[in-house]
């Protein structure tokens, strides 16, 4: 085999491993919304925001789900991609996995 034929057989092999790759991921990607996976993710977060501004004082509130807290931001880590959503409760206080509102 002369250069120029190695030259487009190597070519040909890393667009072949390229195309499969980015079909992998697109995939990949597709089965998360199809299952809901993002759109869960936001829900956990904006539901949690939203328990945390109608709570009154002195409730607590535990949370299962996978969520950071930081700041005025709760973040859901559930699906493939973390999703944040701010609450506006000043006396809200952050424990291990949930919240304190203080009076």
């Amino acid at each position: 085999m002369n250069k120029k034929g190695v030259e487009d057989l190597l070519w040909n092999v890393m667009l072949i491993v390229l195309i499969a790759t980015a079909m992998a991921f697109l995939i990949y990607w597709i089965g998360d919304v199809a299952s809901g996976k993002l759109i869960e993710s936001q829900m956990d977060s904006k539901q949690a925001a939203l328990a945390v501004d109608i709570a009154r004082p002195g409730t607590e509130i535990l949370f299962e789900k996978n969520l950071t807290f930081s700041g005025n931001n709760i973040t859901s880590n559930a699906g493939a991609m973390p999703f944040s959503y701010s609450h506006f409760n000043p006396k809200a206080e952050y424990e291990n996995n949930g919240v304190k509102v203080n009076g």
